[in-house]
C-alpha cells in the first residue's frame, strides 16, 4: 500500500487531488466541505487529573534537595526540622496545584500548550471577511510555509 507523500507532490498535482485551485475555495464549497467531513480542528486534548497534577508539582531539583535534607533530618533524629521541611514542600505543592488550576480555566490553550492552527478551509479562502474568532485576517488566502528554525511560518 502506498503512502501519500503529499509533500513530495507538484503543488498542481496536490490541488487537483483535493479538487481545489490556487485561488482558494469559494464559501459554498467551505460549506458543503465542513457539511460533508465536519470542522477541520483537532479534537480537544484531556486536561490533566488533579492527582496528576498533584504529583507533577514534586517532579523538580529543588523539591528532590528539600525530599533529601527531610530524609537526613528524619535520620539524625530532628523531628522539628523535618516536619517544617515537609511542610514546606507541601505548602508548594498545594499553591502550584492551585495556580495551574487557575490557568486553565482562564486560559485552556496556554495551560495546554496549544497554538491553534488554521486547517484547509482557513487557508484557502477566497470569497470570506475574516473571522477574528479564529485569527483569521483581511485577505485570507494564505498558504503554509516550511517551517524556520522550528517555528511554522505563514
Amino acid at each position: 500500500m502506498a503512502v501519500n507523500t503529499w509533500h513530495h507532490q507538484t503543488q498542481a498535482t496536490v490541488l487537483g487531488k483535493l479538487e481545489a485551485t490556487s485561488a482558494g475555495l469559494s464559501e459554498e464549497e467551505v460549506s458543503r466541505r465542513r457539511a460533508t467531513y465536519g470542522p477541520n480542528c483537532l479534537p480537544e486534548p484531556a486536561g490533566r487529573s488533579l492527582l496528576l497534577r498533584l504529583l507533577l508539582q514534586f517532579h523538580n531539583l529543588l523539591i528532590y534537595v528539600l525530599l533529601g535534607s527531610a530524609l537526613v533530618t528524619a535520620v539524625l533524629g530532628h523531628l522539628v526540622d523535618t516536619l517544617v521541611i515537609l511542610a514546606v514542600v507541601m505548602v508548594n505543592a498545594v499553591i502550584g496545584v492551585i495556580q495551574e488550576g487557575k490557568a486553565q480555566c482562564h486560559c485552556p490553550e496556554a495551560a495546554n500548550h496549544r497554538n491553534p492552527g488554521l486547517g484547509l478551509g482557513d487557508l484557502y479562502r477566497q470569497d470570506r471577511h475574516p473571522d477574528p474568532q479564529r485569527n483569521e485576517c483581511d485577505g485570507c488566502c494564505l498558504r503554509r510555509q516550511h517551517s524556520v528554525g522550528g517555528r511554522p511560518g505563514l
